[in-house]
Order: structure tokens, then sequence, then C-alpha cells
């Protein structure tokens, strides 16, 4: 019979010189709230403490001499393995977690350290029953796996909102301009044009949305490219012909920004092609926008043209000129202020904190 005297403690401060060693490790062994094991060269339980029937049920009787692979879970059966690689090296610990089956037929996790016995081919092993550990990492892991597929339900709900706004914009303009293809009025027909060109910068906003990654921001130097080149195509002709300097920082606004920085960008663009550049204009027409960040969630946003510029006593917020009356209300709805520069041809700059 294996005793405790294997596992002799220094003789140095012994705490009661009158206990023999074998005692005080018998004393630990038996009364540990931990479970405690010795297991021979062919993985057969030598000896277990009483804990092992308080939490498994089963009395040491139950497992002396038996096999350790008779209670481990047969999908655990490598750490069975792992103990005997420990018994013929017998160099290092050995840690490992299983699950191991109790009495009434249910199974326990529980985590092993064990250690050699010397060269005498047994392994002395100190058992932690984590099954409550185990239990709550899987009912966490399952609730990441619920709160991950309804966040994938929500974006896919989120996409398909964005998608059928978009449609719906789409649609409007569609009527707009089969409306708008009757009208003989040619200024009638100037605000038509300009009222689908809001309708379009806002879907365009719902577009980019829908296309991204990020259901809920838009990266709006891309944004400013598109709606740019929409624009040109809408007011320019070829014979007069518009360079862009465009430069813009990587920037992302969610959409309660997106939309009136949407519209503002064309309603500057859109005054920017009508007025700017007259018939008879020499020299090149540029037109130059830049985008960047400042300190902190702080974001510049300028447009300048080299045209002839806003007239000296034009105050915009109080212009008979829906598009442009309308910039300095949008721009404080995005929570930014506004500079207006007409020193050489005209620069707007927009100053707001991104959200």
């Amino acid at each position: 019979m294996i005793t405790m005297n294997n596992l002799k403690a220094p003789p140095a401060r012994r705490v009661n010189r009158k206990i023999p060693e074998f005692q005080i490790g018998e004393t630990f062994f038996n009364l540990s709230s931990d479970l405690l094991c010795i297991v021979d060269r062919s993985v057969r339980f030598a000896r277990v403490n009483p804990a092992w029937m308080r939490i498994l049920g089963w009395a040491p009787e139950d497992l002396v001499s038996h096999p350790v692979a008779d209670i481990v879970h047969p999908e655990d059966s490598k750490t069975i393995n792992a103990m005997e690689a420990g018994l013929v090296e017998s160099t290092s610990a050995l840690s490992f977690e299983n699950r191991c089956r109790c009495k009434d037929g249910s199974y326990r996790w529980l985590s092993w350290n064990s250690i050699p016995l010397g060269n005498k081919g047994y392994l002395f092993a100190v058992v932690h029953d984590i099954n409550t550990r185990k239990k709550t990492e899987l009912k966490l892991r399952m609730s990441d796996v619920a709160l991950r597929e309804s966040l994938r339900d929500k974006d896919i709900l989120l996409k398909e909102v964005h998608h059928r706004v978009k449609n719906n914009f789409q649609i409007i303009t569609s009527l707009i301009s089969l409306q708008s293809g009757k009208i003989k009025n040619r200024e009638a027909f100037k605000q038509f044009t300009e009222l689908s060109n809001r309708i379009r910068a806002m879907s365009l906003i719902h577009e980019k949305l829908y296309r991204s990654n990020d259901l809920s921001r838009i990266d709006l130097g891309d944004y400013i490219s598109t709606i740019v080149s929409e624009l040109y195509s809408s007011y320019v002709n070829f014979e007069r012909t518009i360079q862009f300097d465009i430069r813009t920082e990587p920037v992302d606004l969610g959409i309660e920004q997106s939309i009136p920085c949407g519209l503002v960008i064309n309603e500057i663009l859109t005054n920017a092609f009508k007025y700017a550049f007259p018939d008879g204009f020499a020299g090149p027409r540029i037109v130059t926008i830049i985008l960047r960040n400042l300190k902190g969630k702080h974001v510049e946003l300028q447009f300048s043209d080299n045209g002839v510029g806003l007239p000296a006593d034009l105050v915009i917020s109080r212009t008979d000129s829906l598009g442009l009356s309308l910039v300095p209300l949008l721009t404080a709805q995005m929570g930014g202020t506004l500079e207006l520069d007409r020193t050489a041809g005209t620069t707007y700059t927009i100053r707001f904190v991104k959200k």
C-alpha cells in the first residue's frame, strides 16, 4: 500500500516535532478539500482521498486499482495519454483539464496538476473541481453566440432599411425627372433639377451606408469624390471644364451628421458650378476641396474656387437663394461653424466635432 511516506517534508522547522512526518502527510491527504490521488505506472488509482467521495460520489474502494480512464469522458481520453507520457518521462509537472464521471453518471470538469514521485513510477495529483467555472464559461459563450446572431440580424435589417430608403429616393427623383421633362419654363426646370440633386445627395448617403461594412458610418472622403462626379455631370458642359483639387484625410461620419453634411456639400458645389465661372471667364477654372482632421475629433471641411466670388454685400443666411441659405442652417445642424472668405474667389471653411 502506498503511504504518504513517499512525500517526506524537509526536516528543518517542523511545526510539531512530536508528530511523525508520515502522520502530517496522512492528515493533509485525508483532510484536504481538493481531490488528491496517486496514480501508478499503469495509470490506475493507487490512492485517493475522501474528497473524491464528497465531490464525485466515489468511495476510495470504488477507485483504487481501477484505471483512471474508467471515469474519464471518452472525448477527453487524450489526457490519459498525457498521464502515461508523464509516468514514462518522470521529469516535469503535468497540467490538464478533463471531464470525469460521477457515481450518479453525470460528469464534472476537473483541473489536474500532477508531479512524478521521483523515479518510483507514480504520479501525485492535486485535482480541483472547476465545474462551476466551466458552466459559467459555457453560458458566456452561448450568450456571445446569441448576441452575435442578434447583431447580425440587426445588421441585415438595417442594411435592408438603407436599401429601401435609397430606392424610395430614386423613385422620387425619377418622378421629378419625368415631371420636369414636361416643363417649358427654364427657371422652373432648373429648380426641379436642384431639388432632384438634393434628394440624390441624401440618397447617396444611404447607398454608401448600404455598401459599407459599418452600417452606421460613411467615409466622407469617398462620398465627396462621388458627389463631385455626379454634380459635375449635371451642371458642367465640355466647353466649361473645371479642374478639381481634392485632398481628403480619413473621416467617418455617423448618419446624423452625414445627411446635413452631404446637403452642405451639394449646395456649395452647385453654387460654384452655376455661378463661379460665368461665360467669358478667363483662365483656368479650379475648385479645391480639403478635408482634414484637427485635434481630437475636430474636422475641417474647406471648399474654394478661383471664380468671380460672391457679391461683397451678400449675407448667405438672408439671401433669396434657397441653396445658399441652407448652408449655415445645415452647418449648425452638424454642430459646426462656418467661415466665408471672398478675397480670392470664394472659400467656405466648415469646422465641426465628429460624433
